[in-house]
């Protein structure tokens, strides 16, 4: 049985104007069925706790090398509130342990390990 989930797709749209080019970004939901019940996605409480383990037990971090290489082979879990300038992330291994966590707007990135 396939497990619905919904998923932010983001799509851009540049357009010129005058020679200058104008950038708009279209976001849209749209539902994914996955046939692994591990990949399931987490409710956004879920992510919140996960967000806040990660930022109490790992390090903060501002090198993007590290942190991005960290990531590379993770599963981006990701929170998003209507009331909030910002998004949470966090980044989940193939063990479904989570590895880093990241608030990007805001410039925040920790790292497990």
């Amino acid at each position: 049985m396939l497990n619905g989930a919904l998923r932010p797709i983001f799509t851009t749209d540049t357009r010129r104007y005058s020679g200058w080019s104008a950038l708009s970004m279209n976001i849209s939901i749209q539902s994914v069925a996955c046939t692994n019940s591990a990949a399931t996605p987490l409710t956004n409480d879920q992510i919140d706790d996960l967000y806040y383990y990660v930022c109490q037990h790992g390090k903060m971090t501002d090198n993007d090398n590290r942190f991005y290489l960290a990531v590379a082979k993770t599963e981006e879990e990701t929170a998003i509130y209507n009331d909030a300038p910002d998004y949470f992330s966090v980044f989940i291994n193939e063990e479904r342990w989570p590895v880093a966590a990241a608030a990007p707007m805001d410039n925040l990135f920790h790292l497990l390990g």
